[in-house]
Order: structure tokens, then sequence, then C-alpha cells
């Protein structure tokens, strides 16, 4: 999966600075560029991370503990950042309850989780053997496995992957998020450039 947010330099905006400082335009927009390049993966996980409950750590390609990847392209006037990347296990996102179990459980428990922030939901729950098609029926509810992260599901006697929420991409272009991911880069742009043309005064 693969989703892009774009954002380009509003010229007619600093038309003034351009004809002040013509022959200095296409190095502060370089200029300009490097430091967004740097800065709007970041732009973009802080704002999204404020709607669902993730740390923003986990949706910033450039971070080590994130899950996808991000390729930056453009030119001179336009940022392009392309998302990619798989859904995320559950367990990754904040306010999961229980998170996990350290022994095999013997009384009922219910699963919630909190994808979207201020919004749980019930995802998985488990009873005693018996009461959920046999200790090895052909399928289980969504539960907790000692020593396996996040809810599983049994198939028969194995067990199946883990329960996965949104990917990287579905959470940055989404509707609560994209228009807000979309201004604050268009804003750090026009900050930088402004400050990019004021060095060469």
């Amino acid at each position: 999966m693969a989703v892009s947010i774009s954002v380009k330099v509003d010229e007619a905006r600093f038309k003034s600075l351009i004809e002040q400082r013509g022959n200095q335009w296409a190095k502060s927009l370089d200029y300009t560029m490097r430091t967004m390049r740097r800065k709007a993966p970041t732009i973009v996980a802080r704002n999204s991370a404020q709607v669902y409950n993730i740390a923003a750590s986990r949706l910033n390609p450039n971070n080590k503990t994130a899950s996808g990847s991000v390729s930056l392209s453009g030119g001179l006037t336009t940022l392009t950042l392309t998302y990619r990347g798989s859904r995320l296990p559950i367990h990754q996102f904040k306010g999961m309850k229980p998170r996990s179990v350290s022994a095999p459980r013997k009384r009922p428990y219910v699963i919630t989780g909190q994808v979207l922030k201020g919004s749980s939901a019930r995802v998985g729950h488990w009873s005693p053997p018996h009461s959920e098609g046999g200790r090895y029926g052909a399928k289980s509810p969504w539960m907790l496995v000692p020593g396996v992260p996040g809810p599983v599901m049994r198939l028969g006697p194995t067990l199946g992957g883990t329960m996965r929420a949104l990917s990287t991409p579905q959470m940055v272009v989404s509707d609560r998020t994209e228009a807000a991911n979309v201004k604050e880069l268009n804003d750090a742009m026009a900050t930088e450039l402004v400050r990019q043309l004021n060095r060469f005064l």
C-alpha cells in the first residue's frame, strides 16, 4: 500500500520577496526543501499521533521503532511524501487492556483496544475451554497467549497471526489527519522559505 502527501510553494505569496532577491530564489528554495525533507516526516507523525492512539515515533519511518517507509521526492517548489507499509499489530497502539497474560487464565476476560483516541472497542475475549467451541475448536476468538504479544486467534490446534489494525499510510492520509498535515507542512515550508530568503538581505 502506498499513499502520498504533496505540498507546493505558493510563489505568488512571496512575489515581493522574489522580486527583491530574485537571484537568490533558487538557492533559497533548495535550502528550504533540504530542511523540509528532514522536518516533514516528524510533522506528519506528530499530527497523526494526536488523532490515533499510538506513539508518534511509530508513525515516523525515519525512526528505528517505526513500521513502514517514506520516500520524499519533488523539485525546487514541490515536496511529496510517499508512505508505504502494512497494518500494525494492534498491541502497538496504546490503551489495549489487558495487554498480555503471563500464565493461562482461568477466568473469562474481555480485550478492549483504542486505535482512535477516546474511542475504545471490544476486540476479543476468552472463556474457559468447552464454552468456546472446545479446547481445540476450529476457530477461537481473538485472545491472549502467554509469551505472545497481542491478541491471536487459534485455528484448530495452532495459533494464527497477531491481530492488526491500521497501517501508517492509512493514518497519515485519513479524513481525520490529512488536512492538518498538509496545512502544517505548507505553513512550515512558508516560514522556512522566508527565513532562507532573509539570509541573503
